[in-house]
């Protein structure tokens, strides 16, 4: 090649890389301008959305929800012993989970659900609840 094509070609990509931090530096500063900075409401939605996609590989979320559902049997089913559970994910990372319960000669399943909640002000939280209320208090005087 001559010096005259190498100075070309030379000449010819610094103006193309001219071109495209141009576009760069432009997209970046129109994006700063047309997108304000969320506000609570829209960041909580921000993570409500990206827990709900997140594709769970590491079982992480499962065993927060499985936990949430100990605690519960625990607070709310004093002298029961939990023997087992067994969790369904429902779609979006809420659980239907059955409750294997045991006290003395006494043994029952409860079915209860378990979600996350993002409130605005404050950490993601846990609520289980049962399917069917009546049946806790059936269970509390057994």
């Amino acid at each position: 090649m001559t010096f005259k094509r190498i100075w070309n070609a030379s000449y010819g990509f610094l103006i193309l890389g001219g071109v495209i931090g141009l576009c760069a530096w432009g997209t970046y500063h129109w994006d700063k301008k047309s997108n304000p900075p969320m506000t609570p409401a829209q960041k909580v939605s921000e993570a409500e959305k990206d827990f709900q996609d997140d594709a769970d590989e590491d079982y992480a979320i499962e065993t927060e929800g499985r936990q949430a559902t100990m605690d519960f049997a625990k607070n709310n089913l004093p002298g029961w012993t939990v023997k087992g559970l067994s969790s369904v994910d429902q779609g979006a990372h809420v659980f239907k989970l059955a409750i294997d319960l045991e006290k003395a000669s006494h043994v029952t399943q409860l079915s209860v659900t378990a979600r996350k909640f993002f409130p605005e002000s404050g950490d993601p939280y846990w609520r289980v609840t049962a399917d069917d209320p009546s049946i806790i208090k059936q269970l509390e005087t057994k």
